[in-house]
Parts: C-alpha cells; sequence; structure tokens
C-alpha cells in the first residue's frame, strides 16, 4: 500500500514537473525567433514570458539590428501561417537601462 502511494506520489509530481517547466505555444515561437537571431555577440538571452516577450541583455550598438532580426523572424513565423495574435515585445537591458524596441 505504501508502496502504491510513493509510485503515485511520484508520477504525480514528475507530470507536475513537465507541465512546469514545458514552454507555452507564444514561447517556442520566440525560442524560434531567437534561435535565428542568435548571433549578435554583445547581446545575451535572459528569458522568454510565458506570453513570447523575449528579454535579452548587452551593449546598445546591437538593438537596432537585433529588433530588425527579430521582427522579420516574426514576419517569416506569420508568413508561415503561426498563430501570433500580435507582437509578443522585445525588451533589451542596456547596462545604462532599458530600452523597449
Amino acid at each position: 500500500m505504501r508502496l502504491a502511494f510513493l509510485a503515485t506520489t511520484s508520477l504525480l509530481l514528475a507530470a507536475c514537473a513537465a507541465l512546469t517547466f514545458s514552454d507555452t505555444p507564444a514561447q517556442a515561437l520566440a525560442r524560434d525567433r531567437w534561435r535565428s537571431c542568435d548571433h549578435f555577440v554583445t547581446l545575451r538571452l535572459d528569458r522568454i514570458e510565458p506570453s513570447g516577450r523575449v528579454l535579452l541583455s548587452g551593449k546598445e550598438t546591437e538593438g537596432p539590428a537585433a529588433r530588425e532580426c527579430m521582427q522579420a523572424a516574426l514576419a517569416e513565423q506569420k508568413r508561415k501561417g503561426a498563430e501570433i495574435s500580435s507582437d509578443p515585445g522585445l525588451v533589451i537591458q542596456y547596462s545604462g537601462g532599458a530600452g523597449r524596441y
């Protein structure tokens, strides 16, 4: 009886962990966009929010080019039929403050 309880509890915890650590559809699309734009040496991915908003940190010099790349990747996803209701946004934290593109 105790073994069955432990096994059931373990399975339940594993299932919850899988749900907790899996990306939302918006995060998966954002991660794909970032992968196609992950060539800026001074920018680093901090996190992708469940809404799909991407948060980066780094130097201001590559911010505009990163924004253009992410917008192009977003347009390509939409062209291929991805369901994206609006631009999820991109936030770049510069050493002197935050900039939203």
